[in-house]
């Protein structure tokens, strides 16, 4: 998709929040169509991805796809040659075998609305497991637009799978919510990763949810930064749940679902995600919920997320190049040369925790005083992912001791016998080994 293109569908996302440009009678259905799907191993069908747009043609979209990667994956997506889309549409290959895809299209004529379903594609499966349920496939409109870049309203949309229908998450117009609390928590050993998450949810309309006319509950996180990047998302039907005195409830811990309960009464939701992967999440990111044709929408914040503590370093692990600095201590000698010293502590993650950082150098920067260590001073510790220098007594160096592990992800290095001199506040402190060149502001202290 070109980056024209990609700003346009940014843009108007911002768009879709005021119901004043939406016609109550304009609008526009995806569907699947997988009546020819089996279950046997090994088989290949083709799904067309239709549309129907109503009073309005359509103009530029972004679908979703997600489906169950242990039971089917995509060989092949074509674009029919007769399309207004063919030659503007795009998608990533790499990602056919992954679970999910997103397909993004616009068109440059001004095709004529279409009451017949269309199709925007051919989509071909193979399946890989001989169980395939009624969900493994769910589509997702994320934008739609009409040829005027208006955005339209998303109808009833559907996959069917063996003559079983599953709703499109819809495209709604988002109700938002407040987060009045959120807690992360992350485990070390990222292999499985068993992270948790656990939301206190307020301040939006849950009387207007119809939980007994609703089909399925998708949640979803997403990190909010340029990427957009989806950290994780679930899918349950709601009668799996149970219903009473308005208050609906449902666990399943086999899909990471510890506790799911939406009081009406009170206007409060409360979700306890465990056992998941939530690697990559940022301190801000938002969560959505889509119960049926209902779809709320809340944003996260630094001030929030775990009582402003940053998020669980474990999650940034073999993900992102990072550094925190938690403590420091600085003792400046102002009548000797080459007497000051420096206690630096904190969380480090490296994107590739495999490297062998033995044999290279170690640049530390405080402010404008640099110190190095020479590329044969660090070794690695029993061949695990910790790398230790401690100097000894006949060694002329500035630093008397530096460990980095990667295991826990924390890092202590102590200076002495340097010439660092007085910084302002705050001052930059860096750190470079390998490929590794992150750094940190700190605050001095009075």
């Amino acid at each position: 998709m070109s980056n024209y293109l990609n700003a346009l569908l940014c843009f108007f996302l911002v768009i879709l929040f005021s119901e004043n440009l939406i016609a109550d009678d304009t609008y526009v259905s995806f569907s699947i169509d997988g009546s020819a799907m089996t279950s046997q191993v090994g088989d290949i069908y083709e799904t067309p991805l239709n549309y129907i747009s109503k009073h309005g043609a359509l103009g530029a979209y972004e679908l979703r796809l997600t489906y169950d990667s242990s039971r089917i994956k995509i060989q092949h997506i074509t674009i029919p040659p007769e399309s207004v889309f063919a030659g503007n549409t795009s998608f990533n290959p790499e990602t056919f075998d992954t679970g999910e895809t997103i397909i993004t299209a616009f068109q440059t004529s001004s095709d004529a609305e279409t009451h017949d379903p269309t199709p925007l594609a051919i989509i071909r499966w193979q399946v890989i497991s001989d169980v395939v349920e009624r969900d493994a496939i769910i589509l997702y409109p994320v934008t739609v637009l009409d040829t005027n870049w208006a955005p339209l309203t998303v109808g009833h949309s559907s996959v069917s799978l063996n003559g079983q229908y599953v709703p499109a998450l819809n495209n709604a117009i988002p109700k938002s919510f407040t987060i009045k609390q959120c807690t992360v928590s992350a485990s070390k050993n990222r292999t499985p990763a068993k992270d948790s998450i656990a939301f206190v949810c307020t301040s939006f309309d849950l009387e207007s949810v119809d939980f007994g006319n609703s089909n399925l509950v998708y949640i979803e996180i997403v990190n909010n930064d340029p990427e957009s990047n989806m950290i994780y998302d679930t899918l349950f039907n709601v009668n799996e749940g149970f219903y009473k005195n308005d208050v609906f409830t449902y666990k399943n811990e086999e899909k990471g679902v510890h506790g799911f309960r939406a009081n009406i009464k009170k206007n409060e939701l409360k979700l306890n995600l465990q056992n998941i992967d939530l690697s990559g999440l940022q301190e801000i990111f938002t969560i959505t919920i889509t119960i049926g044709e209902n779809t709320l929408v809340g944003l996260s914040s630094p001030d929030i997320v775990n009582k402003a503590k940053p998020v669980p370093i474990p999650l940034y692990f073999d993900n992102t190049d990072m550094i925190r600095v938690k403590k420091h201590k600085l003792l400046l000698n102002a009548n000797e040369e080459n007497a000051d010293s420096l206690l630096i502590r904190g969380d480090i993650s490296f994107q590739n925790r495999n490297m062998d950082y033995t044999g290279q150098p170690v640049i530390i920067h405080w402010g404008d005083s640099q110190i190095v260590l020479p590329s044969d001073k660090i070794v690695q510790v029993k061949e695990k992912m910790i790398f230790l220098y401690k100097r000894s007594q006949q060694e002329d160096i500035s630093i008397a001791m530096m460990n980095i592990n990667m295991i826990n992800g924390t890092f202590t290095i102590k200076i002495n016998n340097a010439n660092i001199g007085v910084q302002e506040s705050p001052v930059e402190f860096g750190l470079s080994i390998g490929n590794f060149n992150e750094g940190d502001i700190v605050q001095l202290k009075e």
